[in-house]
């Protein structure tokens, strides 16, 4: 019902309450609770007495043919179908589930329009409203989780590579998973390892991406979305084709080459190199100056003139 009412007012028009009851079959009040429902789900609709109900910017749907349809041939060929939902606690949480019953094969996606539990690092709270760009991909290495040290990293600058052809410019990446437009976050990844850690090991890689975010979104930090960033609107299919194919092909690479690798490319991105900032762990906080990051991924900062060397499951760092 939710999925029918949201593809009707998709187009950014009024719909009268009465017609949406006709064309679904359903009754008036049904057709005002869901508006209720879909306002809960972050998107903001408008309600004029004689008119009806529109919502404030035209809104694109998740539409897997055209995901699929502009994702690389090569690609296409590889992947399993990807899993798209409407609402879905996370698709993070899903995969996980998937690879835990052995239901979800190295390379699939899960996609959503709205995530009721999303969450970032360290068990931060992610805002998932709609419209807005909730991705996950499962995949398999042969090797232990030792060696996936520094691919949130990664995942970062293919996060960035699918911006930039995308048309996004000015792009920054702060340690270890944030994606930052001109000081101010556009996007985050997390990274999460199920099943053996010692190998076969199972990872599902999720991003979230600001697209067009409510005015009445709540979020602690300063942050845009691609409606601020970008010189004109975006498909959200056509984003979502570029990060798919990025996504599988970093990951192919990192498989191949490793960290190393990408090292000198995170240095073009790395906002936090030689800046002052403050390291917060459970039980301190420090003050000191980023050096960069070693090969294993961490974080190295100066700290009254003693190196510390941090990983990224135990520090939260800001700029100060």
């Amino acid at each position: 019902m939710l999925l029918a009412i949201l593809s009707k007012l998709a187009d950014g028009k009024f719909h009268s309450g009465e017609q949406l009851a006709q064309e679904l079959n359903v009754s008036r009040a049904r057709i005002w609770q869901a508006m209720g429902d879909l306002r809960i789900l972050g998107l903001e609709i408008a309600a004029v007495t004689g008119r009806g109900y529109k919502i404030f910017e035209k809104l694109e749907l998740l539409d897997l043919n055209r995901i699929m349809a502009a994702l690389p041939e090569s690609i296409q060929v590889k992947l399993p179908t990807p899993l798209i939902y409407l609402e879905t606690t996370s698709t993070n949480s899903v995969l996980l589930e998937g690879l835990r019953k052995r239901e979800v094969k190295s390379g699939t996606v899960c996609l959503a329009e709205f995530q009721s539990q999303g969450r970032g690092r360290l068990g931060r709270q992610w805002a998932s409203p709609l419209g807005n760009i909730y991705c996950s991909m499962a995949w398999q290495f042969q090797h232990s989780a030792a060696g996936l040290m520094g691919l949130s990293l990664v995942m970062g600058l293919a996060v960035v590579a699918a911006l930039k052809k995308s048309g996004a410019r000015d792009m920054g990446l702060k340690w270890p998973n944030d994606i930052y437009h001109h000081g101010k976050k556009l996007g985050g990844i997390l990274v999460e390892i199920a099943g053996d850690a010692l190998g076969p090991c199972d990872v599902v890689i999720g991003v979230g991406i600001n697209v067009l975010l409510p005015r009445n979104v709540i979020i602690d930090q300063a942050y845009t979305d691609l409606s601020q960033v970008l010189p004109q609107k975006i498909s959200r299919n056509l984003l979502l084709s570029n990060l798919i194919a990025s996504l599988y092909e970093y990951l192919t690479l990192f498989n191949q080459k490793g960290l190393s690798y990408f090292l000198p490319q995170w240095d073009e991105y790395d906002i936090l190199h030689h800046q002052a900032v403050h390291i917060i762990e459970e039980h301190r906080t420090l003050s000191g100056v980023v050096v960069g990051v070693d090969a294993q991924g961490q974080l190295r900062v100066n700290v009254a003139g003693v190196e510390h060397v941090l990983t990224s499951a135990r520090a939260s760092v800001r700029l100060v």
